[in-house]
This record gives C-alpha cells, sequence and structure tokens, in this order.
C-alpha cells in the first residue's frame, strides 16, 4: 500500500495532508526518515509518526461535532487550547474534515477514513455548506448581489454563493449563506469586503446533512444514509 493511502487509512488526516507530513519528514519506516510518497507499505514495517507507531484500524467511525465556539479545530495544540477531538472518543483515532476556524461554531465531521474525508475537502468537489451569520448590519442589494456573483479578496475570487434576506434580530442581522467551497476564513473576508463586522458564524449543514438539534459540544455517530446526504446537496 503507498505510504499517503496508509497513513490515511490510518486516520492521520486526507490524503493531501498526510502527503505534506511525509515531505516535511514527519514519518518514519522502520526508524529511517521517509520523503519519497511512491514508498510502499508492508504488513510487516513499522511506520511512526512524530515517534509515535502508527496502524490501521479495520473499524470506519463518522462523527458530526456540534463544535463550540472558541476550540481548536486540530489534533493538537502546544498553547493548551480545546481541540475538538476531545469531544468524541479517544480511538480509533480521528481526524477533523476540513476546518472552522476558532471564533465559529457549528457542523464538522471527524473521521479515520482518509479516503472519504478526500473526497468531501478535495477542490473538485464543491459541496455546499451552509452557515448561519450575524452581522452588524443590512446587507444592501448590491453588495449581496456581488457576493453571491463571486468577489476577489486578494489571494483567491470566491465561487458564486446564495445569501438569504436579512432578519433583524436582537444580536444584529441573521441570514444564511451557502458557499461551495472552503477558503481559510472565507465567509468572513467575504462579508468584511463589503464592511460588515461579523458577529456570529455557524454551520448548519453540509451537502444535505443538517446539524440540526445536536447540542454544542455533542456529536452524533453518522451512518451510511447520513454520509450519502453530504454528496446529495452540491452545485
Amino acid at each position: 500500500m503507498r505510504i499517503n493511502k496508509y497513513l490515511a487509512t490510518a486516520g492521520l488526516g486526507s490524503r493531501r495532508k498526510v502527503e505534506q507530513l511525509v515531505l516535511d519528514g514527519a514519518i518514519k519506516v522502520n526508524g529511517v526518515i521517509i520523503k519519497d510518497l511512491s514508498t510502499d507499505i508492508s504488513d510487516t514495517d513499522k511506520v511512526e509518526y512524530l515517534n509515535r507507531l502508527v496502524s490501521i484500524s479495520s473499524d470506519k467511525v463518522y462523527y458530526m461535532l456540534n463544535k463550540p465556539r472558541g476550540v481548536l479545530t486540530s489534533c493538537s495544540d502546544g498553547h493548551g487550547r480545546k481541540l475538538i477531538i476531545d469531544y468524541v472518543p479517544p480511538t480509533p483515532k480521528v481526524f477533523p474534515v476540513g476546518r472552522l476556524d476558532y471564533e465559529t461554531e457549528g457542523l464538522i465531521i471527524l473521521t479515520n477514513d482518509g479516503d472519504f474525508a478526500n473526497n468531501i475537502i478535495h477542490p473538485r468537489c464543491h459541496i455546499a455548506k451552509t452557515y448561519e451569520i450575524v452581522t452588524n448590519k443590512r446587507l444592501s442589494v448590491e453588495d449581496k448581489e456581488n457576493l453571491e456573483k463571486g468577489v476577489n479578496l486578494g489571494d483567491f475570487t470566491t465561487l458564486p454563493s446564495k445569501i438569504s434576506v436579512d432578519k433583524k434580530i436582537p444580536s444584529g442581522y441573521l441570514r444564511q449563506i451557502t458557499i461551495f467551497e472552503g477558503k481559510n476564513r472565507q465567509i468572513r473576508k467575504m462579508f468584511d469586503h463589503v464592511g460588515h463586522s461579523v458577529i456570529s458564524l455557524k454551520r448548519i449543514s453540509i451537502g444535505r446533512l443538517q446539524l440540526g438539534d445536536v447540542p454544542i459540544g455533542k456529536y452524533k455517530k453518522l451512518n451510511k444514509q447520513d454520509l450519502d446526504k453530504i454528496f446529495l446537496g452540491g452545485k
């Protein structure tokens, strides 16, 4: 089995993420650092990540977590911050599919299935992701149309999105936005681009998989029917 598939299957991340781990020299095979992505792993090889043994679990698990605000989307942190993996069972080892930034809450999937993760986060997939966003002011018709068409944010131009009309609530103006990509802090950058301050941001669905009534900080184990919903709500 190729080293990238082995590491992804072992739950270290998507194919792209584990390939970077190899290139960064973070993987040892039989005590030797390996940077060649064509390396094949056999049943008798000893594979290590940061000097910890890596093995493949035959059981694939999929969790949908309602991520709290102020929690890091990561499996490790050197500053003692709360991590999303603290909210799901410790075994088998899982990793997050994509990211939600530190101040964003809502739906995020954790799994040990690297191929599944890659099918969601790969740029070619364009799976719909819907968020509830509260900002400090009403969105003008012109700004709404521009954001929906796609805007140049400097380092990238956003794909077309869908934005609902504003609803006034005590804390600001609530709306839903659906995007088909997942750039770093993309929605916050989009609304900052048109002069809005983001008060809160929460992801409520991926494809047709809805967060529903999962409480903040709790998770739901997903079955095949749940997973199928993810790929039914794209463009």
